[in-house]
C-alpha cells in the first residue's frame, strides 16, 4: 500500500509513528510474554491509527489491485482530513477507537454465541460537530501463524459498546491506552470468532441530530441507535431521521 507523500512527510511518518512503535510492534507480533509499557502501548495504538487512516485514504494505492471502483467505495472521505490534522500537530481524535484481538484458525476457540452487529449512524451536533461514523478491519500475520486482528472506527459524537471488548476477547487501545498490555492475555479467536469480530460494524444507520451541546449517541450491539436515542428522549423519531431496515448490508 502506498500513499503519495513528499520527503518531509515520509520523514514525519517515520519519526512520529514508525520508529517509536518498532519495539512494541515486534513484541506484539512475536507474542512475547512481556507486557508492553504505557509508552509502548500508546506508540502501538498511534501506529495502528496512522496505518488505518492511510489504508482508508482516498489516494491510497495497492489496497485492492485492479478494483478501483471498490477502492473508491471503501475509502473514508474523513481520512484525508484526519491525516492532514495529524501532520499539523494534532493527535488522533478521541472519537477514533482502535480495538485489537488475536485469532488462530487452527487452535483458536474463542467466539461469541451470536454474531452481534453495531449500526453506525451519522450525527449532527452544535457548532458543526458530528459526521458519518465509519469502520474498517484488517489483519497482520504473527510469527506463530496466528493473526493480529485490528478494528478501527471513527465515530463522531458516538460512544460504542463493543461486544468483543465487553467479553474480553478484544482490547481497546485508543483512546486511553491501557497502562500495561500483554498480547498473551488475549484469547485466540476461532475462525467463527474472527469473522464475527470483522463483521461487527454496519455503516449507514441513518442520521441523528443532537438537540443539546455535549449530547452523544450510544451504539449497543443489535440495537437501532436512532430508535434508542429518541426513546431516551421520550419522543417519536422524526420521519427524516428514520434508519434503513435493520440488517441491511452497509459494511
Amino acid at each position: 500500500m502506498t500513499v503519495p507523500a513528499c520527503e518531509d512527510c515520509n520523514k514525519w511518518l517515520n519519526d512520529n509513528f514508525e520508529r517509536p512503535a518498532h519495539a512494541a510492534i515486534t513484541k506484539t507480533l512475536d507474542e512475547c510474554d512481556v507486557p508492553l509499557t504505557y509508552a509502548e502501548t500508546t506508540a502501538l495504538a498511534r501506529w495502528l491509527g496512522k496505518t488505518s487512516l492511510l489504508l482508508q485514504h482516498q489516494e491510497a494505492k495497492g489496497i485492492v489491485p485492479g478494483d478501483e471502483d471498490r477502492r473508491q467505495r471503501d475509502c473514508w472521505e474523513v481520512a484525508t482530513r484526519l491525516v492532514r490534522e495529524l501532520r499539523r500537530g494534532s493527535e488522533l481524535p478521541d472519537d477514533l477507537s482502535i480495538w485489537m484481538a488475536r485469532a488462530d484458525d487452527t487452535d483458536g476457540n474463542a467466539e461469541l454465541s451470536t454474531s452481534p452487529r453495531i449500526y453506525l449512524p451519522t450525527t449532527s451536533g452544535t457548532g458543526g460537530l458530528g459526521g458519518e461514523s465509519v469502520a474498517t478491519s484488517f489483519g497482520i500475520g504473527m510469527r506463530s501463524g496466528a493473526m493480529l486482528c485490528v478494528q478501527v472506527a471513527y465515530h463522531p459524537l458516538v460512544d460504542i459498546a463493543h461486544p468483543f471488548e465487553g467479553s474480553r476477547f478484544a482490547i481497546r487501545l485508543w483512546p486511553d491506552p491501557p497502562a500495561k498490555f500483554n498480547i498473551r492475555n488475549l484469547p485466540r479467536l476461532s475462525t467463527v470468532g474472527r469473522r464475527q469480530f470483522n463483521s461487527v460494524f454496519v455503516r449507514g444507520a441513518g442520521h441523528i441530530t443532537l438537540p443539546l451541546p455535549d449530547e452523544r449517541v450510544t451504539c449497543r450491539p443489535d440495537v437501532d441507535p436512532l430508535m434508542d436515542f429518541w426513546t431516551h428522549w421520550g419522543r417519536s423519531m422524526p420521519v427524516d431521521e428514520q434508519s434503513p431496515e435493520t440488517g441491511s448490508d452497509h459494511e
